[in-house]
């Protein structure tokens, strides 16, 4: 297979990458990565792997929620640049940017909300001095690696459930406990 690592595109295009571990997460995802888009107002990429799409199981779908909103479209550029302040253009581009990165800058704390983010510290001292970081399906070879051998709950794991803009406070965090993290993904070492 010749899967190509799309957070490499979400980083480069600065919007935000959401990543499901399983099924159940890809589908309770598809409203994460709505609402997050609402909120930030940016584009969503929600990132799907061949083993997150190929696998199976029982999903929960909770309660439908039903809204009477009518559909509508929001130029931000028009409105904040073109009415606002008479410009358009490449003069304008500066300032566009800089509003990315604002909005980019309240992503982590929004997915945190969200809890897109699962840490879980062992129980006592961790073994080795050992915390994994994982994402997406690696986050299936983790757990059945640690079951088969005894070691849940007994060195520190942390999933990411979004990846791009990448959750720099959150990982330091984690990394400060432990004296040993391994990173462990699939295709190219972006989370590394």
């Amino acid at each position: 297979a010749n899967e190509q690592d799309n957070r490499y595109m979400a980083q480069l295009a600065e919007i935000p990458a959401l990543e499901p571990s399983d099924f159940q997460e890809a589908k309770d995802y598809v409203g994460h990565a709505l609402s997050l888009s609402e909120e930030v107002r940016l584009p969503v990429m929600l990132r799907l792997v061949t083993r997150i799409c190929h696998s199976r199981g029982d999903c929960t779908f909770g309660p439908v929620r039903r809204e009477k909103r009518s559909p509508r479209f929001s130029d931000d550029y028009y409105r904040d640049f073109v009415l606002g302040e008479g410009i358009v253009g490449p003069r304008v581009v500066p300032k566009m940017h800089r509003i990315q990165h604002e909005k980019l800058a309240r992503v982590e704390e929004a997915a945190v909300r969200r809890g897109l983010f699962q840490s879980e510290l062992p129980e006592g001292e961790p073994v080795g001095g050992l915390g994994i970081i994982a994402s997406s399906a690696p986050v299936g070879y983790v757990l059945d690696s640690l079951g088969s051998r005894g070691l849940m709950g007994r060195v520190g794991l942390l999933k990411l459930g979004l990846t791009a803009p990448f959750p720099e406070r959150t990982v330091s965090e984690f990394v400060s406990s432990f004296e040993r993290v391994l990173v462990v993904e699939e295709g190219e070492p972006y989370v590394e």
